[in-house]
């Protein structure tokens, strides 16, 4: 019975090419074409995800108002939620202008992170008047072997 099962498991490791042990060979999404975020001045929102491996993420995104995009660690994500203001990052787009298109391309090494969109009115200057920014998904935001 043991024999069965060990040449089961290795016909199946072998036909399934070692169970993902050799890494990826499509990309994951991390956001689907066609999404939106609504985002308050001063707001973000943040994608987590994991790897294994050095990856890239691709696509291309659109705001309505005005956003900065950045690669961060978890720990950098709960400081900006904290303190409601940015004290590191792995990478960022810089200031995205209302209405601009932004193709991604960013190299990711292996580890836990968040990209995140943040706009970047700041409700504190003007409390009464934010404004809201809309970001969109004109492709698949997707994580891809480099």
């Amino acid at each position: 019975m043991a024999i069965a099962l060990a040449a089961v498991i290795l016909a199946a490791y072998l036909l399934t090419g070692g169970f993902g042990l050799h890494g990826k060979s499509s990309p994951d999404v991390l956001v689907r074409k066609g999404t939106y975020y609504s985002l308050p001045g001063g707001q973000f929102n943040a994608v987590a995800f994991l790897t294994s491996s050095s990856d890239t993420i691709l696509g291309t995104v659109w705001d309505t108002w005005g956003i900065n995009i950045y690669l961060m660690t978890p720990t950098e994500v709960v400081d900006l939620a904290k303190k409601g203001v940015v004290t590191g990052y792995s990478w960022t787009s810089g200031h995205v202008a209302n209405l601009t298109e932004t193709d991604l391309s960013i190299v990711v090494e292996p580890g836990s992170w968040d990209l995140v969109f943040l706009n970047t009115d700041n409700p504190s200057i003007n409390p009464i008047y934010t404004n809201v920014t809309i970001v969109g998904f004109y492709t698949d935001v997707t994580l891809s072997p480099t």
